[in-house]
C-alpha cells in the first residue's frame, strides 16, 4: 500500500513542503523537457505521452539533459522524462550508447512507454528501452525508393509497441517488429503505389488514416482535391474519409493547400478520424475558416470540434497545421485554435482546446492568459484523456524560469474542486492553488490553511488522499473510483471531469 510513501507524503505535506511546488491559477502545469539532476530545461517541438502519463518523450537541444551529458556539441535529441523515478533518459542513441550523430525527431511513443520510435536521417528508429539490455532497430529497411536511399519520415506506432506506419518518397507503410516485415498501404486496386502522406495508426494498428491527392486510392474520386483516407486491415481495403455523412465528396476546399494540410488523427480503437476542413459541404458553414472535423466511420456521422458547447463553429482558423490528438475511446478531442467564440473568456491568440465528442461540450485548457505565443506546435494527450502535453510559450512551472514542454492533468483539478464542494467543513477556503511536488513520491495536492489540512493525489499508485489537521493521511482509493465514467458506483459520490 505504498506505506513508505504515504509516511513521506503525510510529514512533508504537514510540515509545510512547498518549496519544489508548481502552481498555475488552480491548475497545475509540470514542466517535463527537464533533467531533474541538474535542472537544464530544454524543449524542441515534438512530444509524445504514454497512456498512463508517466512517460514523456520529447525533442531537447541540449547535451546536459541527461546524466551523465551526451558530450559537447551534440544536436538535438530524442529524451524521455520518467515521471515517477524523476529521472530523464537518451532515447535516440545506437546500442552502445553513443547519440545520433544527425538532428533526430518526430518522436512516437507505444502505450506502455516502452518503445519510442523517432526519425533521423531520413531512416525510422525504435529504441526499446524495456529490453534486456535496451535496444535500438532501424524499421522500414527494405523500402529505398529515393536513389536506393531511404526517404522515411512522420512515423506513428500502435500501442503495443509491434506496427509503426510511416511515410517513404510519400507513400504510406505499416512496418511488423515481431515479422520484421513491411508492406505498402496506400496502394491502388492493382496494388501499385498510389501516394499517401503523414500516417496516423490506431492502437492494435490495424487501421490507418492518411491524406493523399491522389485520385487512384478509391474509385470514383474525381474532385481533383486531397482527401482523407483510411486502410482497414480486415478488409484490406482503402476508403475515403472527407466525405458528408452522405458520402458527398467535398467540391473545394478554401484555404487549405498542400504545404498547410493538417495530418489526420485516429482515435485508438480506429473508429473516429479527425482531420481539417473549410468546406461547406462539411462544416455546414460558409465563412471558409478551417475546422476541425470528427468523422465516425461507424455510422457515418460528422462533428464540428471547434465549436462552441452551444454548437457556434468557431469564428477562426483551427491550429496551424498541426495534428489533434483524440482519447482511445474517441470521447476527446484535443486541438489548438486561434476562435474566440468557441471558449468563454478566451483571451490569447493561440490556445488550446478540448471537444468532448460524446456530449458536444468544448472547454478551454489556459485559455484565460494573454500570452504573446500561448500554446504552439503538436499538443498531445494520453489514451484516456487525462493527461496533456503540450509547448507553451510561457513559464507555467514556477519551479524553473524557463518554457518547455509540459504535462497537465486535468482530472486533478476536478477532483480537488469537487471534494472542495462536497465536504466543504473538511476542505477551507476552497479553490486553493493546486501544486506539484517530488517528495519523493510524486503528488499533486492542495494545501487548505483554514481548516490545516491537505487533498493529495499520489503519482505511483494514482490513489487519491487526504491528510487532516493531525497529519494522518486517509487512502480515498484509486482517482478513477471517483469518476463517473469508469468509478465505483457504490461510492458516496462521483464527479463527472470534463
Amino acid at each position: 500500500m505504498f506505506k513508505k510513501e504515504i509516511l513521506v507524503l503525510s510529514l512533508a505535506l504537514s510540515a509545510g513542503c512547498f518549496v519544489s511546488s508548481a502552481q498555475a491559477s488552480g491548475e497545475a502545469f509540470e514542466l517535463v523537457s527537464r533533467n531533474p539532476v541538474n535542472n537544464v530545461v530544454s524543449a524542441g517541438r515534438y512530444a509524445a505521452v504514454s497512456a498512463d502519463g508517466r512517460y514523456i518523450a520529447f525533442e531537447g537541444s541540449s547535451a546536459d539533459l541527461v546524466s551523465p551529458s551526451l558530450g559537447s556539441g551534440t544536436l538535438q535529441q530524442i529524451f524521455l522524462f520518467d515521471r515517477r523515478l524523476n529521472k530523464t533518459e537518451a532515447i535516440s542513441i545506437d546500442n552502445s550508447g553513443k547519440p545520433a550523430t544527425k538532428e533526430p525527431g518526430y518522436p512516437v511513443i507505444s502505450g506502455d512507454g516502452c518503445k519510442v520510435a523517432f526519425v533521423n536521417s531520413l531512416n525510422i528508429f525504435v529504441r526499446d528501452r524495456c529490453a534486456q539490455p535496451p535496444v535500438t532497430i532501424r524499421v522500414g529497411e527494405s523500402i529505398s525508393t529515393n536513389n536506393g536511399y531511404n526517404s522515411h519520415r512522420n512515423p506513428d506506432i500502435s500501442a503495443d509497441g509491434r506496427y509503426v506506419a510511416f511515410e517513404d518518397s510519400e507513400n504510406i507503410y505499416l512496418h511488423d517488429i515481431a515479422a520484421n516485415s513491411t508492406i505498402l498501404i496506400s496502394a491502388d486496386t492493382s496494388g501499385a503505389k498510389a501516394g499517401g502522406r503523414q500516417p496516423a495508426i490506431s492502437a492494435d494498428g490495424s487501421r490507418i488514416a492518411f491524406w493523399s491527392d491522389s485520385s487512384k486510392l478509391v474509385s470514383g474520386d474525381t474532385n481533383g482535391l486531397w482527401d482523407i483516407f483510411l486502410w482497414d486491415r480486415t478488409t484490406k481495403k482503402i476508403t475515403r474519409v472527407s466525405t458528408s455523412a452522405a458520402g458527398t465528396a467535398r467540391k473545394t476546399d478554401p484555404g487549405i493547400g498542400i504545404s498547410t494540410i493538417v495530418p489526420p488523427a485516429i482515435s485508438g480503437n480506429g473508429r473516429y478520424v479527425a482531420f481539417a476542413s473549410s468546406s461547406s459541404h462539411l462544416t455546414g458553414s460558409s465563412n471558409e475558416k478551417i475546422q476541425l472535423i470528427i468523422k465516425d466511420i461507424q455510422t457515418g456521422e460528422i462533428k464540428i470540434a471547434s465549436s462552441s458547447s452551444s454548437g457556434v463553429i468557431g469564428n477562426d482558423d483551427f491550429g496551424y497545421s498541426e495534428r489533434p490528438s483524440l482519447s482511445s475511446d474517441g470521447q476527446w478531442v484535443l486541438f489548438t485554435t486561434t476562435s474566440k467564440n468557441i471558449v468563454s473568456g478566451a483571451v490569447n491568440s493561440n490556445y488550446l482546446a478540448l471537444y468532448n465528442n460524446f456530449t458536444g461540450k468544448t472547454t478551454g485548457i489556459r485559455h484565460d492568459i494573454s500570452d504573446r505565443f500561448g500554446a504552439s506546435y503538436r499538443p498531445v494527450m494520453s489514451s484516456d484523456g487525462r493527461y496533456v502535453v503540450v509547448n507553451y510559450g510561457e513559464k507555467l512551472d514556477p519551479r524553473f524560469e524557463d518554457t518547455g514542454f509540459f504535462l497537465h492533468d486535468r482530472v486533478a483539478r476536478c477532483l480537488f474542486d469537487g471534494f472542495e464542494d462536497a465536504v466543504p467543513a473538511y476542505l477551507s477556503p476552497s479553490r486553493q492553488t493546486t501544486n506539484i511536488a517530488w517528495l519523493p513520491p510524486h503528488v499533486v495536492y492542495r494545501h487548505y490553511s483554514g481548516t490545516k489540512s491537505y487533498m493529495a493525489i499520489v503519482n505511483d499508485n494514482d490513489n487519491l488522499y487526504y491528510i487532516g489537521a493531525n497529519g494522518q493521511p486517509l487512502s480515498l482509493g484509486p482517482v478513477n473510483n471517483w469518476l463517473t465514467s469508469s468509478g465505483d458506483k457504490s461510492a458516496p459520490v462521483h464527479f463527472n471531469c470534463p
